[in-house]
């Protein structure tokens, strides 16, 4: 082999393998989220110090949700699902325990930072599912949030189901 040819063969070694590099080494991977709005926001509901409250609390994706929520001394008390703007009767007693979706409003604070928290600045490879984004409205008196929603890269060649977008609407101080 000439100079040439080891050049040639040394410039495509380097380039595909740069680029194989690229595709597979793990990255840190932050995410979009503006904490001190969060920070805000929460500071804002826990002044409030609600505690006797309902609102409509809803999931959007694979396995969606539209409950309406009835918080007593700080826990869930009751809910119904709301099905086309009507209740389908209230379940009362303990429901935190009960239903992954059954949250109070400090749940809902707690699980947008736990989320931000575990996955903010962690180590991803490219052909893996990684949060990019988490993006949050809040309600301008109260300050809890009244729309979430979890921007998640996902590999064209990966089907990902799952609950990412979230609203919170109709509160009411009891």
């Amino acid at each position: 082999m000439n100079k040439k040819n080891i050049s040639i063969l040394l410039f495509l070694i380097l380039f595909f393998g740069c680029d194989y590099l690229e595709k597979y080494t793990n990255k840190e991977r932050y995410i979009d989220f503006d904490k001190e709005v969060y920070d805000t926001n929460l500071k804002k509901w826990q002044d409030q110090k609600q505690e006797n409250y309902k609102f409509e609390y809803s999931g959007f994706g694979f396995i969606g949700f539209d409950y309406k929520i009835v918080v007593k001394d700080g826990y869930v008390n009751s809910y119904a699902y709301k099905i086309d703007n009507s209740d389908s009767g209230d379940v009362s007693g303990d429901m935190n325990k009960d239903n992954y979706d059954l949250k109070t409003i400090d749940d809902i604070f707690e699980e947008i930072i736990d989320t931000y928290n575990r996955n903010n600045g962690i180590k991803v490879a490219n052909d893996d599912c990684y949060y990019r984004a988490i993006n949050v409205e809040y309600d301008p008196i109260y300050g809890f949030p009244t729309s979430i929603g979890y921007d998640l890269y996902v590999p064209e060649n990966l089907a990902v189901d799952g609950t990412f977008d979230y609203s919170l609407g109709n509160f009411e101080p009891l």
